[in-house]
């Protein structure tokens, strides 16, 4: 982390059921090369977990952000990879759980080994509720032909609203998604 605020709500070793992590106007970049970690935000299993008005760039084959919390809620961040780097997925929440992500600019660099800059569950679902907003989000992609969503769960509830960015093939592949209300 270069700059910002990191701030723990509750804290009990061992226990996940009310640790909550919020993460507010900071900014962290240049992931390092070639370590066994190299997410340059990576967050465990805890209750909750909170990103907004935040800067993230620079990866290095991890994730921007990596989330193992049963809520993820990411608003209002700039999540651009940019010039140089090398993410593997903008986002990725690989146990699910209940996702937010909102008023976002997220950004895939040409450098990116995976074409998917949001993954859901894909590592298998918790014992927790199951759902993805995403919603008036600005998709940039230099890689080409990309996948917004990559999810490998059972259907649960979703809601999209266009985000710019985001062509009518980049919608996810699940039928019939309800309406934002």
């Amino acid at each position: 982390m270069t700059r910002g605020r990191l701030a723990w709500r509750v804290w009990r070793p061992g226990g996940f059921d009310d640790s909550e992590l919020v993460v507010q106007d900071s900014e962290f970049g240049q992931a390092p090369q070639g370590t066994r970690l190299p997410h340059l935000l990576y967050v465990g299993t805890i209750a909750r977990f909170t990103l907004s008005g935040s800067r993230l760039g620079g990866g290095a084959q991890g994730h921007l952000v990596k989330s193992r919390a049963r809520m993820s809620e990411l608003r209002n961040n700039r999540l651009v990879d940019g010039p140089g780097g090398q993410a593997a997925y903008e986002l990725e929440f690989p146990n699910g759980g209940m996702v937010t992500v909102v008023g976002n600019v997220i950004g895939q660099s040409a450098g990116s080994s995976n074409p998917v800059l949001v993954s859901h569950g894909v590592e298998g679902y918790g014992a927790w509720p199951h759902g993805v907003v995403f919603s008036d989000n600005t998709l940039v992609n230099e890689v080409g032909p990309f996948a917004c969503l990559n999810e490998s769960a059972p259907p649960f509830p979703h809601c999209h609203r266009p985000s710019s960015g985001w062509p009518r093939s980049c919608w996810p592949t699940r039928a019939a998604l309800p309406p934002c209300r």
